[in-house]
């Protein structure tokens, strides 16, 4: 879910104008997202769902580019 707060709109001289600022919110790192699909437990190694994120991370890579 995305958290979010509403801020003064600088941008515009209007007094009453508003826009909504994504909140600080936690990241993860791979190996923590590792981790917590491990812990959903599966038939897969961890290698195996390292490997798998690692192939889908270069190939969106590659989508995005081109």
């Amino acid at each position: 879910m995305l958290k979010y707060c509403l801020r003064e709109n600088l941008l515009t001289p209007a007094p009453d104008d508003y826009m909504a600022q994504a909140a600080d919110v936690r990241s993860y790192t791979l190996d923590e997202i590792i981790d917590l699909m491990m812990d959903k437990g599966t038939t897969l190694t961890r290698a195996d769902v390292a490997a798998t994120l690692q192939v889908y991370s270069e190939v969106v890579s590659t989508i995005i580019k081109n």
